[in-house]
């Protein structure tokens, strides 16, 4: 974890925790410290740490700030935020994820729809 990052998100105006309403410039801010970081999934963006679910849209906002490459390693954690489409910030993940290539998207489509088949899941396909 790095300290200047863990030093911003302390103060409320950062904070992706709690805040709803960060700026465009300081989410920038984060966005291009967080790309810097090695695997920040886990430690800034799970969505447990967040107070609602409403608070996940500053996620997406940082990742749809980085650059392209950087966007591919998210795919995975984007995909889990398409578990309910009930949640808030489920229309925006799938605006975010139409913004990517289709081949680089496919290997983990392929992988959930076979994994949902797997587990007796087709509900989940249907959806």
């Amino acid at each position: 974890m790095s300290k200047l990052i863990d030093n911003l998100i302390k103060k409320y105006e950062y904070n992706i925790y709690i805040n709803e309403n960060i700026s465009g410039e300081k989410l920038d801010k984060l966005a291009l410290l967080l790309e810097k970081e090695e695997n920040n999934t886990e430690t800034y963006f799970n969505p447990l740490r967040y107070k609602s679910k409403f608070s996940w849209f500053n996620i997406l906002y940082i990742i749809e700030r980085m650059s392209y490459t950087r966007k591919l390693e998210y795919i995975p954690f984007l995909i889990e935020l398409l578990q309910d489409a009930n949640w808030p910030t489920f229309e925006y993940t799938v605006s975010l994820l139409v913004s990517y290539n289709k081949n680089d998207l496919l290997p983990y489509v392929e992988r959930l729809l076979w994994r949902a088949y797997e587990d007796d899941d087709e509900m989940w396909i249907s959806e």
